[in-house]
């Protein structure tokens, strides 16, 4: 009987593929959990503890899981992700969740399950000492502070016991500060980087080589300055796994690159050392004034001179718009789409 369940799904199947990895190196056990994206092996399983991962656009759906999971056994329920760090009181008083966890998780989730082991998946006291937890304890709200780590490349990206895999995350944090965006407020304004031989160590076991970054092309620098030498050391260092037949796919999907990176000494990297021929771009809006309501800090010339570059050498744009931010006019969205 599996007491702790891990309710897998399409969209949060890299975060807690690279959680696998961070609770194993921690010494748990992860052969105790149950790893599903099937629903019903959780209702029939009927664990004492269910973790979930989501962002706000799964409310609606995990809404609707965890009043049939309330209805059918009521198990401890966990929430992580960023609707969770972003809104904890909304997991925990309107989608109805036990716990939430706010903030990197690497090690609040070996603490959190940990301790609940011990207490027997009891909310008590001693979740207290645990940073990066919301949850209520006599019926108050408690909020134990915002959990960091300090170094995320001492966690391996994936469970050595483990058959599943995701993208690679090499770089977390940015520095821009971008109005719609959690990623810096979650993982910091300053990027960090895993270090090129682990992210070669671990490449060997993918058959396609891809990797999570912000920014790709700021791979090695503080995040907003490029650093072409660091770049092309660590597409150099992968170069033997392309030779075994391995392919390699670098700033695109699902990462992407800021338009003014983007420039004929980085396109050059892409066609000597990567397999891709497309390259995404992160664009938000064809307005300038938009643009800077959103502190992007590039302009809208900086996304014409990236398409032209690459339509240049051969790449594919791939040119990212948000649309229906506040305050965007009609004209924001004229501008956008011409």
């Amino acid at each position: 009987m599996h007491e702790i369940a891990i309710r897998m799904t399409k969209r949060n199947h890299n975060a807690f593929v690279h959680l696998l990895g961070a609770l194993e190196s921690q010494g748990f056990d992860i052969g105790e959990l149950l790893i599903t994206k099937d629903f019903n092996e959780i209702l029939k399983a009927r664990p004492r503890v269910v973790l979930y991962s989501f962002l706000t656009e799964e409310v609606w759906e995990v809404e609707k899981e965890v009043k049939i999971l309330k209805e059918r056994f009521n198990p401890l329920l966990v929430a992580g992700g960023y609707h969770s760090t972003a809104m904890p009181r909304h997991t925990l008083n309107v989608l109805g969740f036990n716990i939430a966890v706010i903030g990197e998780g690497e090690e609040v989730i070996y603490q959190l399950l940990t301790t609940l082991k011990r207490t027997k998946f009891k909310i008590t006291r001693k979740l207290l000492s645990i940073r990066g937890l919301a949850f209520h304890l006599n019926g108050e709200f408690t909020f134990t502070g915002f959990a960091k780590v300090d170094d995320f490349a001492k966690f391996p990206p994936f469970a050595e016991s483990s058959r599943l895999i995701a993208p690679i995350e090499i770089s977390r944090g940015c520095p821009f500060g971008c109005y719609y965006c959690q990623t810096p407020y979650v993982k910091g304004f300053r990027m960090r980087h895993r270090p090129i031989d682990q992210i070669v160590k671990y490449s060997k076991r993918m058959r396609d080589m891809r990797y999570i970054t912000p920014n790709a092309f700021a791979y090695g620098s503080p995040g907003a300055i490029l650093r072409l030498d660091k770049l092309e050391s660590l597409l150099k260092a992968l170069q033997p796994l392309r030779k075994e037949g391995r392919r390699l796919f670098y700033g695109t999907f699902p990462s992407e690159v800021r338009p003014e990176f983007v420039r004929p000494e980085t396109l050059e990297l892409l066609i000597k050392y990567a397999d891709n021929r497309r390259l995404a771009i992160g664009a938000q809006s064809g307005d300038d004034a938009m643009l800077k309501a959103m502190h992007r800090l590039h302009t809208v010339r900086h996304v014409v001179e990236a398409v032209e570059y690459m339509i240049e050498y051969g790449i594919e744009p791939v040119v990212d718009f948000i649309v229906g931010l506040p305050n965007e006019s009609e004209e924001s969205q004229r501008k956008s789409i011409e």
